[in-house]
């Protein structure tokens, strides 16, 4: 919501100066973006193969894929048509897409919308616990506060900014239970200045053959879904933070998530975790930023014993918490460890350069409950099966070029990733070239 990203500018004369590139950059996005009017911008991207671990960072979901795009912004709605085709697709069936697509109302302070768009919940720089861009988006309805302007009741006004999402999904029909529904629900608010607080919820629900109706809504909406013989959905469940404080001319920020995978007592339980430091510096020309994150994804293993093949798995939705045969959530699925070190260099020109190292070990017990339970034989499942240490590297560069923006990667992994008897290449390399009229 550009008025949010507005108010934040209006907040930036208290920003250290190890910021001022991020904030420059926000104003030339929020010039382009948010103001009336409707542009367009085409997109060519390849890839010698399509990446298994995907981050923050956008990059080609496939080998080869071209994009072309048209926004139109009003005062009271706001519309994105999005096409992307995609030649000889290998984790989808689907040549032709409409992902980032949407359409968008305003209502008072409320925005309503219907559409095909990537999210991002979590403070994570490499990782979600809960919802990330790692699966392609899900077409879904939501309403969200336009201003996360805070209460002006007294009695709550201690809870400062504050934004809630609400979020109804359609999963695909190639499924273990095809239809299933995806709900969703984050709030975040800021009680101190630099601390934001996120409470977040995702159900998977209903589908082709399940209770669909109002009171096996309301079991999985108050957090009774777990009940045996009268499961009605699969949930995840937690809270996130971020603390962001300047000292001297650089700035830092601790964060970190916490994510239920089980229900118990109308609580979340069985917990995953997520924690991170990062630094903001503004050293010679340029400035740069500074991150090292590490996950969890074993259900309970943050808490006590480890407790396999329960993260992003579900005896009665046996496809698991994964769209289009990637997971919803993060990229190194179920029963993963990861830890990130990640630089950024921001250059005086415009110009940037990223390296990211990651040692992880994906699916440490060698079993998934949710592999082979996709019924399009066509969609190549991202879910590991075996037990993987790997140590990986990524380098990113992206500079202004042939009249638009130009982003280059490169990615080593240590040994190849193993799906299906099949094996990722060591080196994997991507281009893509955006233009905007």
């Amino acid at each position: 919501m550009w008025s949010g990203v507005s108010q934040g500018l209006s907040e930036g004369e208290s920003f250290s100066s190890s910021t001022s590139q991020a904030l420059d950059y926000v104003q030339f996005e929020k010039g382009y973006r948010a103001r009336a009017g409707v542009r367009a911008e085409f997109e060519l991207a390849a890839a010698n193969e399509s990446t298994m671990l995907r981050g923050y960072a956008p990059q080609p979901r496939e080998e080869r894929q071209a994009s072309i795009a048209v926004d139109a912004v009003g005062e009271i709605f706001a519309a994105r048509l999005n096409y992307t085709y995609v030649d000889e697709p290998e984790q989808d069936s689907k040549k032709q897409r409409f992902d980032g697509s949407y359409l968008a109302a305003n209502a008072g302070n409320w925005v309503m919308g219907v559409g095909a768009i990537d999210r991002w919940w979590g403070p994570g720089w490499q990782s979600s616990l809960i919802l990330s861009s790692n699966a392609r988006p899900i077409p879904s309805v939501w309403l969200n506060r336009k201003n996360p302007s805070a209460p002006e009741w007294r009695w709550l006004r201690w809870v400062g900014p504050w934004q809630l999402t609400l979020l109804a999904g359609q999963l695909e029909e190639e499924r273990r239970i095809p239809d299933a529904k995806l709900l969703g629900a984050r709030l975040t608010f800021m009680p101190l200045s630099g601390l934001e607080v996120g409470l977040v919820r995702a159900i998977q629900w209903g589908g082709k053959g399940r209770p669909q109706d109002s009171r096996s809504l309301g079991k999985a909406l108050i957090g009774e879904s777990n009940e045996v013989g009268d499961e009605v959905g699969n949930e995840l469940a937690g809270f996130d933070f971020r603390y962001g404080f300047a000292a001297g001319s650089a700035s830092y920020g601790l964060y970190g998530q916490f994510i239920g995978e089980d229900e118990a007592g109308n609580s979340p339980s069985k917990y995953m975790g997520l924690a991170g430091f990062d630094m903001a510096t503004h050293w010679g020309a340029g400035s740069q930023r500074w991150f090292l994150e590490g996950v969890n994804t074993t259900a309970r293993d943050i808490q006590d014993d480890a407790d396999f093949n329960i993260a992003y798995e579900h005896t009665l939705y046996r496809s698991g918490y994964n769209y289009r045969g990637r997971n919803i959530a993060n990229t190194y699925g179920s029963d993963a460890t990861a830890y990130t070190l990640g630089v950024m260099q921001f250059f005086a020109n415009g110009h940037n350069l990223a390296l990211l190292l990651t040692d992880a070990t994906l699916s440490r017990d060698g079993r998934s409950v949710a592999f082979g339970q996709q019924r399009n034989p066509e969609v190549r499942p991202q879910i590991v099966v075996a037990r993987q240490p790997l140590f990986r590297g990524v380098l990113r560069y992206e500079f202004a070029g042939m009249g638009g923006w130009i982003a280059l990667q490169a990615e080593y992994a240590d040994q190849p990733i193993v799906i299906e008897n099949e094996e990722d290449a060591d080196w994997q390399l991507s281009a893509s070239w955006k233009y905007r009229f």
